[in-house]
Parts: structure tokens; sequence; C-alpha cells
């Protein structure tokens, strides 16, 4: 249970992570993101949140799977996610 919890977690840390910064992006992304010059292979906007989706699962998954390692450098590891989860909420 304690293995399926360090998975889980991590995931809606991502998750919650990502909503909270689409929060603070939402003016831009209906303000001056569609009237941007895109080339034509932009996908649809649909898309972004099933592929940032699909990120934030994987993300999760890959620190549970640190979480659950008895490695040592876990501690290095774990802050080097954090860094990464910071940057990408920024």
């Amino acid at each position: 249970m304690k293995r399926l919890l360090n998975v889980l977690l991590p995931v809606l840390v991502c998750f919650m992570v990502g909503f909270t910064a689409s929060y603070f992006q939402s003016d831009a992304i209906e303000s001056w993101y569609p009237y941007l010059n895109k080339p034509a292979l932009t996908p649809p906007n649909a898309v972004f949140p099933i592929a940032w989706g699909i990120i934030y699962v994987c993300m999760g998954i890959s620190i549970g799977l640190i979480l659950n390692s008895k490695d040592r450098k876990k501690k290095f590891f774990l802050l080097l996610f954090g860094i990464q989860l910071f940057l990408n909420f920024l």
C-alpha cells in the first residue's frame, strides 16, 4: 500500500502544480496566445491539456519509482525533481 501511495501522491502533486500554474496563466492563454502568428503545424488547443496530463502522470510515476527505490542518491534525485517541478511551475 505504501508503495502505491509513493506513486499516487506525486502524481497528484504534479497535477496540483499544473492546475495552479494554469490558473496564473489563464489570462495570457485567453488574451495574447490566440493572436500569435503560429506555424501551420501547431496542434489544436485541445491537445495541450491531454499532453500535459500525460506528462504529469509520467513525472509523478518517475518520482514515485525513485521514492520506492533503495538508491543512495534518492535525496539528490528528489532535490532535482523539486527544482524541475518549480521551474515547470514558473
